[in-house]
């Protein structure tokens, strides 16, 4: 899976502040707040470990 996000060209630090700001937005418009605070975190260490994967 993170081999398949690797090759995504034009990828910037700032899609990552984008994609959890719009992931937070959906996941507490869909979920109870516990479920979705749950998501977000577990969307952080996503985000957190492509962005090195990106970024270094």
């Amino acid at each position: 899976m993170f081999g398949k996000h690797m090759a995504v060209q034009g990828v910037e630090p700032g899609h990552f502040t984008i994609w959890l700001r719009l992931w937070g937005q959906r996941t507490d418009a869909l979920f109870e707040p516990e479920v979705a605070r749950e998501l977000q975190q577990a969307a952080q260490g996503i985000a957190r470990n492509l962005f090195r994967g990106y970024f270094g």
